[in-house]
């Protein structure tokens, strides 16, 4: 994978990514739509509006296909 500016492009609605805050600090599991990015938060169950300056976002890819 490759990450991305957001100067150069942004994730399509609801794709699921991992971004760049200020092109060190590294958040999982993040989530794009209605232009914005969120996260999840665990433990209290409930989606974060991320308002940090993020640089870049990469696609999560999917898990792979059970082939038993």
């Amino acid at each position: 994978m490759i990450w991305i500016s957001v100067k150069d492009k942004l994730p399509e609605d609801l794709d699921n990514v991992d971004l760049l805050i200020n092109a060190k600090r590294r958040l999982t599991d993040c989530t794009y739509t209605d232009n914005k990015f969120y996260t999840h938060q665990f433990k209290d169950e409930y989606w974060t509006e991320i308002k940090n300056n993020v640089t870049h976002w990469m696609l999560i890819p999917e898990l792979p296909k059970d082939e038993s």
